[in-house]
């Protein structure tokens, strides 16, 4: 739900960046109405926004965890010098700065193993994970690889974890769709089907329109969510009355 609302609040970013452009170039649809945009239009722009925007969320991120390591007789403190046929454990951090959580896959390379593989990201913080790393019994330097991928959580973590075993693109497409859906269907509930009118017949601006919009939306989520709290607080009451576990 997290990730819904966010590119809710992106679609809204990117509605208020054309009609805030409109100083610059007027806006004229085919039948030269003034003041009117097609809603498609601003439809497709705000889904490439959003496309754009939860792709660099992803990608941008991840990558390729590089580990220089060494095999040696005598290793020292270094967790990275290692013990000839031997093996050593560094904790390896991920950081989510966004205002989405994120899972993200370990993809471990040759001689590397993780624990956990998978691990789950909230908005503004960090997880670990534990990476071992081999060393064959001849002394030198080796490199190994982790490879590291992270999705925006706008799906169950298991339906992403199915995705992601097809093929990691499949996963990012996937939650892109989703995202493009989202923010499209958030449209047509806000603004219907028809044109905008960057101004009504009354000369109120579309972004005050919208603001009323929003409010609305906003009292109508609050009330649902009273409701629901309501509703599981009386289940909770009859079922510890009753005597029924919960």
């Amino acid at each position: 739900m997290g990730g819904a609302f966010v590119a809710l609040g992106v679609f809204f970013i990117g509605v208020a960046a054309l009609t805030g452009s409109r100083g610059a170039r007027e806006i004229r649809r085919s039948s030269s109405r003034p003041d009117v945009v097609g809603i498609w239009v601003v439809g497709g722009a705000v889904i490439v926004v959003l496309v754009v925007a939860a792709t660099a969320a992803m990608v941008v991120p991840a990558g390729i965890q590089e580990y220089g390591v060494a095999s040696a007789e005598s290793p020292g403190e270094d967790p990275l010098v290692i013990e000839a046929g031997g093996s050593s454990t560094v904790e390896h951090s991920v950081r989510n700065d966004g205002f989405v959580p994120v899972v993200v896959f370990f993809d471990p390379g040759e001689d590397v193993s993780t624990s956990p593989d998978r691990t789950w990201v909230s908005r503004d913080s960090t997880a670990e994970t534990s990476v071992t790393l081999s060393v064959p019994e001849a002394e030198g330097r080796y490199t190994r690889y982790v490879t590291e991928h992270r999705y925006i959580v706008v799906l169950p973590p298991t339906v992403i974890a199915a995705l992601h075993s097809i093929h990691p693109l499949v996963a990012l497409l996937t939650i892109n769709v989703v995202i493009a859906v989202g923010g499209l269907l958030a449209i047509v509930v806000l603004f219907g089907t028809g044109d905008i009118r960057l101004r009504s017949g009354k000369d109120v601006p579309l972004m005050y329109r919208l603001r009323r919009k929003l409010l609305k939306v906003a009292l109508m989520t609050v009330l649902t969510a009273g409701r629901v709290k309501l509703f599981r607080k009386r289940s909770f009451q009859q079922n510890y009355i009753s005597g029924v576990p919960v």
